[in-house]
């Protein structure tokens, strides 16, 4: 198995045990983390490679994905990337969540207070992702993109980790 595909399978999917099959579930988490990851649009052949599925599969995954907004396709080159309903589902999370609504709140107000990049991050398995970011004005940062997971150990910047 490739790096890639043991690496979706420890975020987001369990991995078969000898020749059993994975379940339908499985691969779309495993579609899913493998665009989240890839932060671009991406082939569905392509896709395929990435999480160890048949094209066919891939592809029937895909189109039911389309067909519920959650991709679209982007270009005419056969790229899909995420659709209009995983904003909404994002913007659902983050109006309907009183604890993520506040903690916004405090990253602005941190920002504004002390005119220093500031990020909010959270645990996913043992490395630590960034949920959201304020940036600062000023020339330099220490930050990294949202959504790009890294090590724990690899920051020496303060960081509200919840």
């Amino acid at each position: 198995m490739s790096d890639s595909a043991t690496d979706l399978i420890e975020a987001g999917g369990a991995a078969p045990q000898g020749g059993e099959r994975r379940r339908g579930i499985d691969r779309v988490i495993m579609l899913l983390e493998a665009l989240l990851r890839h932060r671009a649009p991406v082939r569905v052949g392509d896709l395929a490679k990435m999480i160890g599925a048949p094209r066919s599969t891939t592809y029937e995954i895909v189109n039911s994905l389309l067909e519920a907004e959650m991709l679209e396709n982007v270009g005419t080159e056969g790229y899909v990337y995420f659709g209009r309903a995983m904003h909404l589902f994002g913007w659902a999370y983050s109006h309907h969540n009183a604890h993520y609504r506040r903690i916004l709140e405090t990253l602005d107000r941190m920002a504004a207070e002390t005119g220093e990049t500031v990020q909010m991050c959270g645990l996913r398995g043992n490395k630590y992702v960034v949920l959201d970011c304020r940036d600062s004005p000023g020339p330099f940062r220490i930050s990294s993109d949202v959504g790009v997971e890294v090590p724990i150990p690899w920051t020496a910047s303060g960081r509200l980790l919840v």
